[in-house]
């Protein structure tokens, strides 16, 4: 089997159900900078229809099996497309192990950052072709199952995180059977000890809510400096949180430890999210070929937050079997993810844009 083509396409068309509720936008590492901290895009959602769009990269072999991953973002599509799908047309679409290493080795500059969030989707299309090739879904190419059942939380991305707002939707997602929640932090070091308090008092409300045993996790998506972090874990040391994700950037191991000696629940990964089927509740969709020529794993490696998991999340946040992310999807998706079911999500007549138009 050989690899005939990796392709790009994307679908686009309209919502026209409800409009996601106004709340708050998350934490960002931009935010220490306050010219930065101070937008706050995520109040000024428009309402009502709107156009939507995702990317998907697409596999094709000579045996008429095709692996297929997405939605990815547009930078992604640009490695693959500029680096990636050259280099893989006549390979072995099989040889998952060894292609991943061998586009890792393919930049000098593609270790990290966006060229591997490329290849990664590309490897989980890979990956994707070989199950449909072998006819076993993945899990048990990977030596599964090892456990009959996986544990699922909400993620609670891009609601209000007003106290009082926030533990009504809480309470609203415990009773739809959700058995754990994670929220997103807003303030951090720009937001003085104002913002700490704010902080503290979401957590503190949640845990009223939603009782002393029920699981909450929180995300301060790299927002934080290491001070700040340590800070903040000592503060909600008493509400028994989880677990704490991404208190500072990645790269910046050094600064755990300070976490981890103030608390112990600290811990840094890069998240595995269990997205809604693709299609599901999509009425209309066309899709198309990105590109005259040629033709979300996202933005993280899969692989390399395996490893990193493994080496620094604190062992308070590592006992037991960690859930699955049931993701509310981006600010911009999230009624596509909350309302797939009611099969309003696109237009009957979705139009059709070419990402990397070439030239005539």
């Amino acid at each position: 089997m050989k690899i005939t083509d990796v392709s790009l396409f994307e679908v686009r068309g309209h919502w026209t159900g409800p409009a996601f509720p106004l709340g708050d936008r998350q934490a960002q590492m931009l935010d220490v900078y306050p010219e930065f901290n101070a937008r706050d895009w995520a109040k000024n959602r428009t309402d009502g229809p709107h156009e939507v769009g995702a990317i998907y990269v697409e596999v094709q072999s000579d045996a008429e099996v095709v692996g297929l991953f997405g939605p990815i973002e547009r930078y992604q599509a640009f490695v693959i497309q500029e680096f990636l799908q050259p280099f893989l047309i006549g390979r072995d679409p099989l040889a998952t192990e060894a292609l991943h290493d061998q586009m890792l080795r393919l930049n000098r500059h593609g270790r990290s950052g966006m060229f591997v969030a490329g290849l990664s989707a590309v490897d989980c299309a890979l990956w994707d072709l070989k199950g449909k090739a072998w006819g076993q879904p993945i899990y048990r190419l990977l030596g599964g199952p090892t456990r009959p059942t996986v544990p699922a939380y909400a993620s609670m991305l891009g609601y209000s995180v007003e106290p009082q707002a926030a533990a009504e939707v809480a309470r609203t997602y415990r009773d739809m059977g959700f058995a754990a929640q994670k929220w997103f932090f807003r303030y951090g070091p720009a937001d003085g000890e104002a913002g700490k308090a704010a902080n503290v008092a979401l957590v503190r409300t949640l845990r009223e809510a939603l009782g002393p045993h029920y699981p909450l996790m929180f995300d301060a998506f790299m927002g934080w400096d290491a001070t700040y972090a340590a800070e903040m874990v000592r503060a909600l040391e008493p509400y028994r949180p989880t677990w704490l994700e991404e208190p500072i950037p990645p790269e910046r191991v050094g600064g755990l430890p300070e976490a981890q000696g103030s608390g112990g629940r600290a811990h840094r990964h890069r998240r595995t999210r269990l997205h809604p089927l693709a299609g599901q509740g999509i009425a209309g969709c066309r899709r198309h070929r990105l590109g005259a020529d040629r033709p979300r794993l996202d933005w993280r490696d899969h692989r390399a937050g395996q490893d990193l998991r493994a080496s620094f999340c604190f062992r308070d946040a590592c006992r037991g079997p960690r859930p699955l992310s049931v993701s509310r999807a981006a600010r911009r998706r999230g009624p596509v993810a909350q309302h797939r079911a009611d099969g309003r999500v696109l237009d009957p007549a979705p139009s059709a844009q070419t990402v990397f138009p070439q030239a005539d």
